[in-house]
């Protein structure tokens, strides 16, 4: 299943000790990476396992960091695909931890920080990583910029997500439009887009559209009309200009 990541061990010294189990995985995989393919090709070729190899070891690692994550964001099924490799990601993103069961205590909201993140990737269905990206880290900061009144708010969370998504990335080495794209998706995820007064270029923003479409569709099923509503009326007034701005 594309977006699904094994961690298969081999044997150590005899090949025959390999498991049929491992033999069935790795024949089902799309790429394997492994330390040095020259001697992994000898343990392939015994079970004429034939997939694309690539290498993987410390002198490569953050490019294969990187790869991986950018396998499992653009996945059949980007959520499912995070959650079944949550310890990665925890190691590679550990920001993103303190979303887990973060309650919103607001009458928009029914799921948790994280369980919300999750339903936004599900509402997004689109092989787009840097729109995928954002909406994992969306919200990241939520757990760091809520006020508690009668209900809880989280005023300038998308400036704080923003920012901790600008670190996140840098530090896993993406480049410097990717880290632009991104962060102005996550900024600007719930400010509403005025098609006459675009901030951005039209491919940018069309995106921003999807997302913030997404997170109204994960809020809670009796609150989402007006969102809908008012995302509606501004994907009406983009398909009247379109021309104007999709050269921009």
């Amino acid at each position: 299943m594309k977006g699904t990541l094994y961690v298969i061990a081999t044997p150590i010294g005899n090949l025959d000790d390999f498991s049929y189990r491992a033999i069935e995985t790795l024949n089902s995989l799309d790429l394997i990476a492994v330390e040095d393919t020259r001697k992994s090709i000898i343990l392939l070729n015994k079970y004429n396992i034939k997939k694309p190899l690539f290498s993987n070891h410390k002198f490569n690692e953050l490019s294969n960091v990187k790869f991986l994550i950018d396998t499992l964001l653009t996945g059949n099924n980007v959520a499912e695909s995070i959650c079944k490799n949550i310890e990665l990601f925890l190691t590679l993103m550990p920001e993103i931890k303190y979303m887990f069961g973060f309650e919103h205590n607001h009458p928009h909201h029914h799921l948790d920080v994280w369980q919300h993140t999750l339903e936004v990737l599900n509402n997004l269905c689109v092989n787009d990583l840097e729109l995928n990206m954002a909406a994992l880290l969306h919200d990241v900061g939520k757990p760091f910029s809520y006020q508690d009144k009668e209900v809880r708010n989280f005023h300038g969370h998308c400036e704080i997500s923003c920012e901790i998504t600008k670190k996140i990335l840098k530090r896993l080495g993406y480049n410097k439009e990717f880290i632009h794209n991104v962060t102005y998706l996550v900024k600007t995820h719930d400010t509403i887009i005025e098609p006459n007064n675009l901030d951005n270029n039209y491919e940018m923003v069309r995106k921003r559209l999807k997302l913030q479409y997404a997170d109204a569709k994960a809020h809670h099923p009796d609150k989402i009309q007006k969102r809908i509503k008012i995302l509606n009326n501004i994907n009406d007034e983009f398909n009247l200009i379109k021309d104007k701005y999709k050269n921009i």
